[in-house]
């Protein structure tokens, strides 16, 4: 599970233990970067390499660079 979790879905309204389920997930999730931050600053640092990568590309290849923001982005959604 990813240290991030995408907050769109804290939008829409949910039951009572849809709550609670979210809430023990994001605990889970907040444990488990606490106990072990490596994995986290790893993540950080790949998405990180991908946003520098896509800013030199920007000028030459738009459509390349776009391609790298929206895999940095997705780190954070899995």
């Amino acid at each position: 599970m990813s240290t991030f979790v995408e907050t769109r879905s804290y939008i829409t309204p949910i039951g009572p233990m849809a709550g609670v389920r979210r809430l023990a997930a994001e605990a889970i999730a907040l444990v488990q970067a606490l106990v072990s931050p490596v994995k986290l600053v790893a993540e950080v640092e790949t998405m990180r390499a991908l946003q520098v990568r896509a800013a030199r590309l920007q000028d030459s290849d738009p459509t390349a660079a776009a391609a790298l923001r929206r895999r940095a982005a997705g780190m954070c959604r899995a």
